[in-house]
């Protein structure tokens, strides 16, 4: 499901997998208590189904103990609540970061894309991502071929090799609106953290791959 958490008239939409996590932040009117739940995944699905994502359009919600209702123009959806403890996001992030990239958003999009035509669907194929100086190296290697390509980046810290699924790396970058990104590494093992450059309005999480030589 995705949790939702509401404070201080923010509200921060947290969904988590096991390859990845995506934070979502946004300013909502609320001046009722603190409120925290977790709303099914298929009652999301149905939701966004409704969305004309050119509309700038309200959505209430009106929140019990057990169940919700999301109010969407002439459509009320009613759902359940999941009950338990979601997992503990926060212990997620990393703390600390030996290598920040600086990069624009669409740049990095543009890169990973280019080594899709020899990724093959059936195996999960990693991208070979090399940050190192004022450039970001994305390469990948299948029986289709092999295709390297570049774009700038801004690297400060550590050179740092780390194999990633283009899928999911791509997801987090389509999902950024904005013009750049900054990720931060812990070295080839350790996720990466995907986020804007002067806000906090969204944070994604997406674990590496294991790299094979290229050899």
């Amino acid at each position: 499901g995705l949790k939702f958490v509401i404070e201080n008239g923010m509200l921060t939409m947290v969904g988590v997998d096991g390859y990845r996590l995506a934070i979502r932040k946004e300013s909502i009117g609320y001046d009722g208590e603190d409120i925290e739940f977790v709303v099914p995944k298929k009652t999301i699905k149905e939701i966004i189904k409704l969305f004309n994502l050119e509309d700038d359009k309200k959505i209430s919600m009106l929140i019990s103990k057990r169940h919700i209702v999301f109010e969407i123009d002439n459509y009320s959806i009613i759902s359940r609540l999941l009950d338990g403890e979601f997992i503990d996001y926060q212990a997620a992030i990393p703390k600390v970061s030996s290598t920040t990239i600086l990069i624009n958003t669409n740049d990095a999009i543009d890169c990973i894309e280019r080594t899709l035509p020899v990724i093959e669907n059936n195996q999960k194929n990693p991208i070979r991502c090399l940050f190192d100086g004022d450039q970001m190296r994305v390469s990948t290697v299948s029986s289709l071929g092999r295709v390297v390509d570049y774009t700038h980046a801004n690297t400060s810290g550590d050179r740092v090799e780390i194999g990633f699924n283009s899928k999911f790396m791509l997801d987090a970058l389509h999902a950024s609106d904005t013009d750049e990104v900054k990720i931060e590494l812990g070295g080839p093992v350790s996720p990466a953290v995907i986020k804007p450059i002067n806000s906090d309005s969204f944070i994604f999480l997406v674990l590496p791959m294991r790299l094979k030589n290229e050899n």
